[in-house]
């Protein structure tokens, strides 16, 4: 502590002593000791107590306020560095600029002899000499992400600053040399060296408190501490307002909000979500920060699960008349001796954190966690096969009404043809010899849209160019169908020769061309047989002779090819009267043989028709014996007996030529297979015909789909009509159309308009039609929980939601966005669960016990006859044993840190302890973390409380508290305050005792600095301040701007309590523009407004 001014003249009171002589002795010592100090720049202890008799002391002048001091430790400077410098870097910067000229001091000791009696005298002077580096230590040793494990003041911190204020910080270092330099000359030597950014005296700082004998009472009132405190630390869910929160509060709030009972006294603590009024959303909360006895709640509805049924049962039973829990007593969650909704928030609350049905995936038809084809699969056997129900309605609930219909079902669909429904077949590489493919293998859904087997070129009909896209890819190589199933006419897993001639006769049997075979003499033998089919085979893929087109085109499609080959092969196989039967014979030779065998593997299969076409048209080997090819026995083997022996294989095989989607059997796919197709669905019946998106399941709702794709029916023709006339496109309008289609529902206004696709009726296909509208404009989905349709899920759908349950609000549109248990209804079990999505843990202010205050001071003794048994930060380190135990790089910081000694934070000097009692009395709930700064004279240095700072900051300090001056600039100090603030720390200093205006070293910082005032006016020794508080500690043994500054923190901790989420500016921003105005120009803080 400083040198003290007097504020009032001493009075004069005569010594009493017993000689004269003694009492010039005496008087003479006080002298010198009165001398002696004042000329002592530090006087560190906070009460200043002179060692002379009590008949002297009364003669000393009541000690006034202490004034600053600027002394600096001799020998030691604070260097900051530029950034990113290496240590080898900063130790040359240091060594070189200690090459410069320096000036020590030189002390003398001389002897003089006066009058035979020798004194000893000594005198300082200035000399150069040369000094070395001693020690040079960073400020603060460690600087991490300071908010790593504090995530409350995280949401403080100016995330812009915090990077360059840690940069600046920690560029700072301790600079110790030898000899005894002085200070100024030891700057100026290494200021402007080369990677040195600023050079500065390690300057003092003091206690500022002095004794005093006033009383404090006054003055804590007159900042409105108890109406703050009240405010931060009433017992948020005190509903009926008598001190305590339990579920008497619930009933008496539950009272009020659904049977007109009282209103809380003080709504602002029931209102749990800070919306300004009170409704289920704070009973449901309320609810949850409620203790409970029980450990798991039971299963009410005995079917040994614990899930959302049980959450259903009980709601039935206190709603809709349901059937009790037996016993009862199993219910009472929160043993309050009733069944009540405390409870039914419980069992929500509960499942949804615990079980894995806590979210409802939509589309999740059979529970698997997955949304896929088997979904679509279990939804339509559900409908149409009796298959088993959903285990939870309202994942397959798509359109959000409530109930499962054959709506949900196409809308699944349409949501997952994001990828292809057509399941592919297992080819096996093509088995004709004049085409070899490689084996492939395909994906389990291939990446293209549903075909049509025979459609081979994907122009979604079957005709004659199908047939000659297949042979061109068989006979010459050309491009392959895609997928390949496309050209499996026979269904036998491969593509072949089999499927060319299949394929042909399909085409020309329904395109009528089967007579034009009658004109097709192409040798001139005045018969139209199997030589000309072998004359066009021959030219067609053997480049035989040329023919004449107007004869061998039979098919008329303007080109000779083995179209017209097959074409002229079916028309003299249904002229034969003759047909060939296949069976064992016995050639000349003697030989036994099966007649279709003609390759002599003992049976009849696709390789006997390669085996006859290579010996045909590629000399290939000769059949052995020669009448295994000759399968129509007419004594010549030609193009007529490969036709033969394909429809003989196709006999033996069971294949049968089938079109997919050709429902009603007439050889054309259209519309009218779609009715007949869903008509087969709803009868639960089945068709050869059916499987039109070959996964083996016939006849199912997703053939319906790829059929309707296929034959794009379900691109609306007309605008998309409102069914429900609600003013929007959404999944109701789906419903509202299923239910007039298939429930006898109201018909839509305008019928013209809701026959989408223009084929005069209303039916299944303007349901696909309006579902793939939908999807076009991303209408088909919707997310559960955004109950207001505003794209996200937040309180106001809580709101919305509790409107329209218990208000007469609007519906949610479509409903299901209010179902987020999934049990297919809207009720108090979805404002449970939509809360505790967004609110999954609530923490009541009453039990807050988080805000930790940084006691930068002499220390702190936590004893019960001194602060009230204070609570503490404490660190997981064993006090006094020299180790960092919890290995945060701070040794012995069991109970705060000891920057000076890294030793105990014991209070030698009782100014800290003094400090901490008056912040203990504002805040009562807050935690003090002591950090001893000041020794036990009071005295510390800019190091030591920048030490201190970063300190505080690395373990969670919300408030940092400093009751200490100096004089002088500190750049540092600046530095580690802006460090602390960027972080979300708020810096709390006293504005000093000097009695001046004049700016000191915690005033150039970015701290709230806090002066002393008594009835409006400003303190005669107090410095300027920005805002003004009381002077006096609690027990008003002492005053200063000490404790001014520590009824602010004590204040600042009360509005973080209130609202931990302010910034450092909004809180002094607050504090300064909330306080008691005078005309004296003091602002004195009103703790009452500021924690409002």
């Amino acid at each position: 502590m400083a040198n003290q001014k007097e504020t009032q003249k001493p009075k004069k009171v005569a010594l009493v002593t017993k000689t004269k002589t003694y009492s010039a002795v005496r008087l003479s010592q006080v002298i010198m000791t009165t001398a002696a100090m004042l000329a002592t720049s530090v006087i560190g202890a906070s009460l200043i107590i002179f060692a002379l008799p009590s008949n002297v002391k009364k003669t000393v002048p009541a000690p006034a306020a202490p004034v600053s001091i600027n002394e600096s430790q001799a020998g030691e400077v604070l260097v900051k560095f530029k950034s990113n410098l290496s240590p080898v870097e900063r130790l040359s910067a240091v060594t070189t600029a200690l090459k410069k000229s320096i000036k020590c001091v030189t002390t003398r000791t001389v002897t003089e002899t006066k009058l035979l009696q020798k004194t000893k005298k000594t005198a300082s002077y200035f000399s150069s000499c040369t000094v070395k580096v001693k020690s040079l230590k960073p400020v603060a040793t460690i600087i991490a992400d300071a908010n790593a494990n504090y995530p409350d003041r995280l949401k403080r911190a100016d995330t812009k600053l915090v990077d360059q204020a840690k940069e600046d910080f920690k560029n700072w270092y301790i600079l110790r040399v030898t000899g005894s330099p002085d200070p100024d000359s030891l700057v100026k030597a290494l200021v402007g060296t080369k990677n040195i950014a600023k050079v500065e005296k390690n300057s003092k700082l003091s206690v500022a408190a002095v004794p005093s004998n006033a009383t404090a009472a006054a003055a804590y009132r007159s900042i409105k501490a108890e109406a703050a405190q009240n405010n931060a630390y009433s017992l948020t869910g005190d509903a009926n307002v008598d001190g305590v929160a339990n579920w008497t509060d619930f009933t008496y709030l539950e009272n009020n909000l659904l049977k007109q009972g009282p209103a809380p006294a003080k709504p602002y603590l029931v209102d749990l979500d800070n919306n300004g009024t009170v409704n289920m959303a704070d009973l449901i909360l309320l609810a949850k920060i409620l203790p409970t006895n029980q450990v798991a709640p039971k299963d009410l509805n005995g079917d040994g699960k614990l899930n959302f049924d049980d959450a259903s049962y009980l709601f039935n039973y206190l709603y809709k008349n349901g059937l009790a829990p037996v016993p009862m007593a199993i219910a009472d969650l929160n043993s309050n001796a009733l069944i009540d909704f405390g409870d039914l928030v419980g069992y929500v609350s509960y499942v949804q954190s615990h079980n894995a049905q806590s979210v409802c995936l939509k589309g999740d038809v059979n529970s698997d966690g997955a949304v896929n084809m088997q979904d679509i699969y279990y939804l339509n056997d559900y409908l149409y096969r009796k298959g088993p129900a959903p285990s939870v309605v309202g994942c397959a609930d798509m359109s959000g009404d409530g109930s499962v219909d054959i709506g949900d079902a196409l809308i699944l669909i349409y949501q997952q043809a994001k990828t292809p429904l057509v399941k592919s077949l297992d080819f096996s590489i093509a088995t004709v010899n004049i085409r070899t493919d490689p084996a492939f293998v395909v994906p389990q859904e291939l990446p293209v849209p549903a075909f049509l087997v025979g459609d081979t070129n994907g122009d979604n009909k079957i005709d004659y160019a199908d047939a000659a896209y297949l042979s061109n890819y068989i006979f010459k190589g050309g491009p392959a169908p895609a997928p390949l199933a496309r050209g499996d006419m026979n269904n036998d897993g491969k593509v072949d020769v089999l499927d060319v001639w299949a394929l042909f006769e399909l085409v020309s049997h329904s395109s009528g061309i089967v007579n034009m075979g009658l004109s097709a003499d192409l040798n001139g033998d005045g018969v139209v047989d199997g030589q000309d089919v072998n004359s066009i085979i021959s030219y067609a893929i053997a480049n035989g002779p040329t023919l004449d087109a107007n004869k061998a085109d039979v098919n008329k499609d303007g080109k000779v090819d083995m179209g017209d080959a097959v074409s002229l092969s079916y028309y003299l196989t249904i002229q034969a009267t003759v047909q060939t039967s296949v069976g064992s014979l016995t050639t000349t030779a003697g030989l036994d043989f099966i007649l279709g065998d003609v390759n002599g593997d003992g049976s009849i299969n696709a390789a006997d028709v390669d085996f006859l076409i290579s010996y045909l048209y590629k000399h290939g080997p000769v059949p052995s014996p020669v009448e295994r090819g000759d399968i129509n026995l007419d004594g010549k083997i030609n193009a007529l007996d490969v036709t033969e022996l394909i429809h003989a294989y196709h006999a033996l095989s069971g294949n049968t030529l089938t079109i997919m989607g050709d429902i009603d059997n007439n050889k054309v796919v259209d519309g009218k297979d779609v009715d007949a197709l869903l008509a087969l669905i709803q009868t639960g019946g089945s068709s050869i015909n059916g499987d039109v998106n070959r996964d083996g399941r016939s006849g199912d709702l997703v053939d319906l789909y790829a059929l309707i794709n296929i034959l794009k029916l379900d691109a609306p023709k007309l605008p998309l009509y409102d069914f429900n006339g609600d003013g929007q496109l959404n999944l109701s309008d789906v419903d509202y159309l299923v239910a007039y289609i298939y429930k006898g529902g109201p018909a839509p206004r305008d019928l013209t308009a809701a026959d989408l696709n223009s084929d005069g009726k209303i039916n299944a296909l303007d349901v696909t039609a309006l579902i793939n509208g939908l999807k076009a404009i991303n209408s088909l989905q919707y997310n559960i929980g955004d109950v207001n349709r505003d794209g996200l899920t937040t309180w106001a759908d809580v709101d919305y939601l509790i409107a329209y349950l218990y208000k007469g609000g609007a519906a949610p549109d479509p409903l299901g966005r209010g179902d987020l248990s999934g049990d297919g209804l809207v009720n108090a079990i979805d404002v449970t669960f939509l809360i505790n999505r967004l609110s999954p843990q609530v923490t009541p202010s009453a039990s807050s016990q988080s805000i930790a205050i940084g006691l930068l001071d002499t220390g702190f003794n936590n004893q019960p006859n001194q602060v009230g048994a204070t609570a503490l930060v404490v660190k997981n380190d064993i006090p006094n044993n020299r180790i960092d135990d919890d290995k945060n790089g701070y040794i012995d910081d069991t109970y705060g840190w000891n920057a000076l000694t890294e030793g105990s934070t014991k209070d030698y000097n009782g100014h800290g302890t003094a400090v901490g009692r008056v912040i203990s009395a504002i805040a009562t709930k807050a935690r003090i973390l002591p950090v001893t700064v000041l020794n036990q004279q009071g005295v510390g240095t800019c190091s030591t409380i920048a030490q201190g700072i970063n300190y505080a900051v690395r373990q969670g300090a919300d408030v940092i508290n400093i009751s200490a001056s100096g004089k002088g600039i500190c750049t540092l100090m600046i530095d580690a305050v802006g460090y602390a603030q960027a972080n979300g720390a708020v810096v709390v200093t006293a504005a000093g005792n000097d009695a001046t205006a004049v700016r000191n070293i915690q005033s150039r910082t970015d701290a709230l600095v806090v002066g002393a005032t008594n009835n409006g006016k400003r303190i005669t020794y107090s410095n300027n301040g920005q805002i003004y508080a009381p002077e006096y500690d609690i027990t008003s043994a002492k005053r200063g701007t000490s404790f001014s500054a520590a009824y602010v923190s004590g204040g600042i901790a009360l509005m973080l309590t209130k609202d931990p989420n302010q910034t450092v500016d909004q809180i002094q921003n607050k504090v300064v523009n909330t306080a008691r105005r005078f005309n004296t120009g003091i602002k004195l803080i009103n703790l009452q407004e500021a924690t409002k």
